[in-house]
């Protein structure tokens, strides 16, 4: 059986406004970090190892779970906009002043308001397994007969 670095990873935490977040730092503690936004319900522990083996190889690499959710304390976001209050609340109580964001599903979504709600604190977004949001006067999805 395969051992990660990921698996032996210490969860640490950090005290935000709105909650204590549960996290996972691996790699090396140089350059941009990259923070990863996970799917709805998901957590920490729900990122593949062997992934996170191959980003953390060559950068750091953040995963955490949001407010109310897994480890994290506070309440559960209800909207796309808290949950990048909560991802915004959380990198800001690490202290970064600039980071890459990386959002899986739903996470997509959420790394997107992001950056438009803090433009100036990303380099890099990166949207996987996801789509564009709502879009401002796009037309609606026809039902599916």
């Amino acid at each position: 059986m395969t051992t990660f670095q990921a698996d032996r990873a210490e969860t640490q935490y950090v005290d935000g406004v709105s909650a204590r977040f549960a996290y996972r730092r691996l790699g090396p503690r140089s350059g941009v970090p990259l923070v990863m936004a996970m799917r709805f319900r998901g957590t920490l522990d729900h990122w593949d190892p062997a992934l996170l083996d191959v980003l953390s190889s060559e950068r750091d690499v953040i995963v955490f779970d949001n407010a109310g959710t897994g480890r994290s304390s506070g309440t559960v976001p209800t909207t796309i906009e808290d949950l990048a209050d909560g991802l915004l609340d959380f990198v800001d109580a690490l202290g970064l002043l600039q980071v890459d964001l990386l959002g899986w599903s739903m996470g997509g979504y959420v790394v997107q308001v992001a950056a438009l709600l803090r433009p100036t604190l990303l380099r890099r977004l990166i949207v996987a397994g996801s789509g564009p949001g709502r879009v401002p006067g796009m037309q609606p999805a026809l039902d599916k007969v």
